[in-house]
């Protein structure tokens, strides 16, 4: 026999009517005795027995079991019976929120996964079960009806990634459903969670320290570093973190004090010899943000070819003395970089005017990175040159309508006559060049390296393979995509088949808004049942006689009753 589903739990408190009733009866008043000395009349005026067992009494009422009966008709009736249709079938979606500040709660969404399972079970009716992830384009975690199975995939749940929109995967799970089933996002932070979506947030607020930037000091040294540290909570604390040196047995500290919703910053240089340090926080509930990887990156070396006037050299060598990793004598390990007067070379190179013609105008800027926010007002360049940029130049600088300076490919092409502006005594052509130099160093090196935040984009043409590293030495290998991993990690990115290595370099969690969980609180959206799920399920027949019913009861159990006694 099939046990019904009860829509309205609720109603079963009318149980309580039943006690109350019994309770009523049993404190009923007990009829006076009367003192008579006119024997032969006892049999005629004697009062009814209510001196008998209570239950004898009650066993006898019959406005008592009318209310009885009235009350467990409205029970049922208000309870809601019902059971599932024939070949009746649903699917239950449940997209997990995989943001990386869902660690601290894994067991609390376990808990409202377990609960919901058993409230959509209760009912009966078969059901197909799905685990998504927020990950947009991700696999479903687990697909089927075996609820075990369920639980263990969702054992293997471990949320890694940073800020990132969960609408595509709930899309997916609304498609999933078919119309003939519920979705169910299981978050952190009620934001999350979109007007309309049945979901819950299990998150509350927790204390957190965190690292939440790292920058070089400055260029020329790029093995020194501001730390910075945020305290993700209501108190002032005092962390001591750890700094432990590869290949050193002892360890550093660096003691912060660090006020509510404050940071606070600290200066870590590697020591010659090192190559790589790892940095700890104490732990929390929250350990993404609580370890930090910086490996040494070592410049390419390079140096320059000068073919122009003296002045120039001069010029140049002061503007490249400053840039790390280049060396006044070349060798066959050496990056190379002409700067000529040589309109027709074909290598990277500075290609500057040697002649032109006399003009004078006033230099205006393109949007480009190489000339940026760079003051070009107070630039004279009397004499422009003859060069010509190519149909697929990038043009930085004009004079007037004429083009002045432009990228082509590889070169930065400079048209005009050095020695007769000005442009040795400005800072803006002087960061010009030493930018272009940069750059060129960056995209010649043939493996790049950096500390890098999480998340951010990393085009390599050539990249095919990555294998990463965790803090606790668990290694990932994978496709590379361009996007760099959400956690903290080292990391190399290959060619296919892992012939050449492209990138060595480490990844630091950056998202700060992670650590912060002053907005967790827990709140449960109830579900929105679609008309298609309500079809599934089919009410008890005879409600309506049954209230009918009850409503007799109670009119039969308040008629009053008749009782025939004799008198004097």
């Amino acid at each position: 026999m099939m046990i019904p589903y009860f829509g309205n739990p609720v109603g079963f408190w009318a149980l309580l009517g039943i006690p109350l009733i019994v309770a009523i009866y049993f404190l009923q008043q007990k009829s006076k005795e009367y003192e008579s000395a006119t024997l032969f009349l006892l049999n005629a005026i004697a009062p009814e027995d209510r001196e008998g067992h209570v239950w004898e009494r009650l066993r006898q009422s019959l406005a008592f079991w009318m209310q009885i009966l009235a009350i467990l008709l409205l029970t049922w009736v208000l309870v809601e019976p019902s059971y599932p249709r024939e070949n009746a079938s649903q699917t239950v979606v449940f997209v997990l929120d995989e943001s990386a500040d869902m660690e601290p709660f894994r067991a609390d969404a376990q808990r409202e996964i377990m609960k919901d399972i058993a409230h959509f079970s209760a009912k009966g009716i078969p059901t197909n079960w799905i685990l998504l992830g927020s990950r947009p384009g991700g696999t479903p975690l687990y697909k089927g009806n075996d609820v075990s199975l369920l639980l263990s995939s969702l054992s293997n749940w471990k949320p890694c990634l940073s800020t990132h929109d969960v609408h595509s995967s709930l899309h997916l799970a609304q498609a999933l459903t078919q119309g003939r089933g519920m979705t169910r996002l299981i978050t952190c932070r009620p934001e999350r969670i979109p007007s309309g979506q049945s979901g819950v947030s299990v998150g509350k607020h927790i204390r957190n320290l965190g690292f939440v930037g790292v920058s070089p000091l400055d260029a020329s040294s790029p093995n020194s570093w501001r730390i910075a540290v945020k305290n993700n909570s209501t108190v002032p604390q005092s962390p001591e973190i750890t700094i432990r040196l590869q290949g050193r047995d002892e360890l550093l500290r660096q003691k912060l004090d660090i006020l509510p919703q404050q940071v606070a910053e600290f200066r870590f240089v590697l020591p010659e010899g090192v190559d790589r340090a790892d940095l700890s926080l104490p732990s929390d509930a929250f350990s993404a943000d609580n370890r930090m990887i910086l490996l040494r990156t070592s410049p390419t070396p390079f140096t320059l070819k000068l073919s122009v006037s003296d002045k120039l050299k001069q010029h140049i060598r002061k503007i490249v003395q400053g840039i790390p990793g280049y060396t006044a004598n070349a060798n066959e390990t050496s990056l190379v970089l002409e700067v000529t007067e040589d309109v027709l070379c074909q290598k990277p190179a500075i290609i500057v005017a040697a002649k032109g013609d006399r003009r004078l105008d006033e230099v205006t800027a393109e949007e480009h990175p190489l000339v940026s926010r760079l003051n070009w007002s107070g630039l004279l360049v009397p004499t422009i040159g003859t060069i010509a940029p190519s149909p697929q130049a990038s043009m930085l600088l004009w004079h007037g309508g004429a083009p002045l300076a432009w990228l082509n490919q590889n070169q930065l092409i400079l048209n005009w006559v050095w020695d007769e502006s000005n442009a040795s005594q400005l800072a803006a052509p002087t960061l010009l060049i030493r930018r272009f130099i940069e750059q060129f160093q960056t995209e010649n090196t043939p493996i790049k390296a950096g500390n890098l935040p999480s998340g951010a984009r990393l085009e390599m043409k050539e990249a095919r393979i990555f294998e990463s590293t965790s803090v606790d030495g668990n290694v990932t290998e994978g496709v590379w995509t361009g996007i760099l991993p959400a956690s903290t990690c080292e990391l190399k990115i290959y060619t296919r088949d892992k012939k050449s290595l492209l990138f060595h370099g480490a990844v630091w969690f950056s998202d700060a808004r992670m650590g912060d969980f002053s907005a967790c609180k827990p709140i449960n959206k109830p579900y929105v049942y679609q008309q298609e799920q309500r079809e599934l399920m089919q009410e008890v027949p005879g409600l309506v006689w049954c209230l009918l019913l009850a409503m007799l009861c109670l009119m039969l159990a308040w008629l009053p009753r008749n009782s025939s006694k004799s008198s004097l």
